[in-house]
């Protein structure tokens, strides 16, 4: 349902600005200092990754890359034809790829998908050629790993960077007007669209999901590159002052900038996938300890990948990828995987317990 609208409005979206602009949420940043609890059995969380190269992982000098889908999605699907799968290997260092696929799509609660990227991050860091792992994750995946570093915070120091694209770590506009419809037509929403919602339905400010992780988590808790459109399609707003993407203390950074693409870089929520300025940016940070990836960036991966042998048909999968995944969500959102609803989750017992918190369980 939601992405179905969405795309519905989508050709306004990439002409004109967002007819609202997302308010500021307060940045507290709390600190946890205490592992939360897993509700989910470990059999299943350890199930949920997945190394698509034939030889085991370890060997990579550049360690492991652990991808992170977004709603609707799983991790081949999202990952598996784009040049994160294919280039990474070849490019140097060399890293070893695995990604992720959530539960349920992604559509259910944020908190639950969350558990499966923290639980992971010690496995594969334990096979990574460097004792550490990079993260990259698309749309909703971002909050996953952002959750997951802030209530598991003995994950931070095995994650060497996060790079995130098309992240909505202030929620979404879209969210309240499309759940309003939907608790007018249906049953509500999916809990994932409930909690990346800017302003709850019944007023008050932002999803309380969104309004715990400003709290706890309200900023980089690793060195952390936030990827984004202006142009997107999906997650609103991405224009000044308030990018649903920018992350206090991250090196945030929009394609349309003028020191990358300029303006006239066209790209949306699902070719940040493949897009090759994208790919050039993620690629500087996971080689790079420090920021500053604008005076790095070379225009020239506005048009281009940064591997030359790439062969024709590499460059024709990678086309293709991003209708493929739109698709794939376009068909999931027509059978929800996840019951919808018209409250929001409840917070998590732990979240309670490291501060003040409401909505909990």
């Amino acid at each position: 349902m939601l992405f179905s609208a969405l795309f519905a409005l989508s050709c306004w979206s990439l002409v004109l600005p967002s007819l609202s602009v997302a308010k500021p949420l307060p940045w507290a940043g709390r600190d946890v200092t205490k592992d939360a609890p897993y509700t989910v059995p470990v059999s299943t969380l350890s199930s949920a990754i997945e190394c698509p190269s034939s030889t085991p992982i370890g060997d990579a000098p550049g360690g492991v890359v652990l991808l992170v889908h977004g709603t609707g999605s799983t991790g081949e699907e999202s990952w598996g034809s784009t040049p994160y799968a294919s280039l990474l290997p070849q490019l140097s260092p060399g890293f070893d790829i695995c990604w992720i696929t959530l539960p349920g799509r992604s559509q259910g609660d944020i908190q639950v998908s969350a558990e499966y990227v923290a639980y992971n991050v010690a496995p594969l860091a334990s096979k990574s050629k460097t004792g550490t792992i990079s993260v990259i994750g698309h749309s909703q995946g971002n909050l996953d790993i952002q959750w997951a570093l802030n209530f598991w915070p003995s994950t931070r120091p095995l994650v060497k960077s996060f790079t995130s694209l098309a992240g909505d770590f202030n929620g979404t506009d879209e969210g309240p007007f499309l759940c309003g419809i939907g608790n007018l037509t249906s049953t509500g929403c999916t809990p994932a669209t409930i909690q990346q919602s800017t302003t709850r339905l019944t007023g008050g400010g932002p999803s309380a999901f969104l309004a715990a992780l400003h709290t706890f988590g309200g900023k980089a808790l690793v060195k952390t590159t936030s990827l984004f459109t202006r142009y997107d399609d999906v997650i609103q707003s991405e224009q000044e002052p308030y990018p649903t993407s920018r992350l206090p203390g991250a090196d945030s950074i929009a394609l349309q900038d003028e020191g990358i693409c300029g303006p006239a870089h066209l790209a949306e929520h699902f070719t940040m996938l493949v897009d090759t300025a994208a790919f050039a940016l993620a690629y500087d940070a996971l080689t790079h300890d420090e920021g500053d990836a604008t005076s790095r960036f070379d225009k020239q991966y506005c048009f281009h990948y940064i591997n030359e042998t790439l062969v024709e048909g590499d460059l024709q999968l990678f086309a293709k990828t991003p209708d493929i995944v739109k698709s794939i969500v376009l068909d999931v959102s027509s059978f929800e995987t996840e019951p919808q609803q018209k409250t929001e989750p409840a917070l998590m017992s732990y979240v309670c317990e490291s501060g003040s918190a409401e909505n909990c369980g």
